[in-house]
């Protein structure tokens, strides 16, 4: 057999069963979403261009409402596939609707009105299962999120006006909490989405 045949035996052989790794890029990309037809924001833009206002209206630097029937979507990219993590519907420049992590089979969902958590919040493991439910009135309510395969708690706490308020517990993957923290109103974290346009010093994670 011709050598080059060998090396193209040996290269096939030794690695076409071997698994692609993609690596998450460094930023996540924000999708402002009309109708199907939307643009990519990189994060920093996002941040940089566009704010919520005290009323929770969500609006451009000019101070621009964005119009109605918006979704805000939080992608990341694999093999130049846009891989759909978060997103939200904007109505009259508010959050409405349902919050939802992972949309075609949700991790969570949270109910939104004008901008306000209110309604139910339900975290569900990846095979469907209801791991915690509660309701949120006007931002008020208690928060538990989850590590969602495992199944095991990951944070919980209090929520007052959307800020995170008092004694918070952080749990490690094992189940055990890693740490605690106690917070004021004064130096709290929102904890809505976009978290990087409620809290414009935090990551969009």
């Amino acid at each position: 057999m011709p050598k080059n045949k060998l090396l193209y035996l040996f290269f096939f052989t030794f690695c076409a069963c071997k698994p692609i790794i993609y690596r998450l890029p460094p930023e996540y990309v924000i999708i402002i979403d009309r109708k199907a037809t939307g643009y990519d924001i990189s994060v920093d833009h996002f941040v940089r261009d566009y704010y919520f206002n005290s009323n929770g209206k969500f609006l451009r630097v000019n101070d621009t409402i964005v119009p109605s029937n918006y979704h805000i979507y939080k992608w990341f990219y694999i093999d130049n596939k846009r891989i759909e993590l978060e997103c939200i519907k904007i109505i009259n420049g508010y959050l409405e609707g349902i919050y939802t992590i992972n949309p075609d089979m949700p991790l969570k969902e949270i109910y939104y009105k004008k901008s306000k958590m209110a309604g139910k919040y339900i975290v569900y493991n990846t095979d469907r299962q209801i791991l915690y439910r509660t309701y949120f009135t006007n931002g008020n309510g208690y928060w538990k999120d989850y590590y969602y395969k495992e199944g095991k708690i990951r944070e919980e706490g209090k929520v007052v006006n959307h800020y995170k308020y008092g004694e918070w517990k952080y749990y490690n993957e094992n189940g055990k909490i890693d740490s605690i923290k106690a917070y004021q109103l004064s130096d709290s974290i929102d904890v809505r989405f976009p978290h990087c346009l409620f809290n414009k010093n935090e990551p969009c994670y």
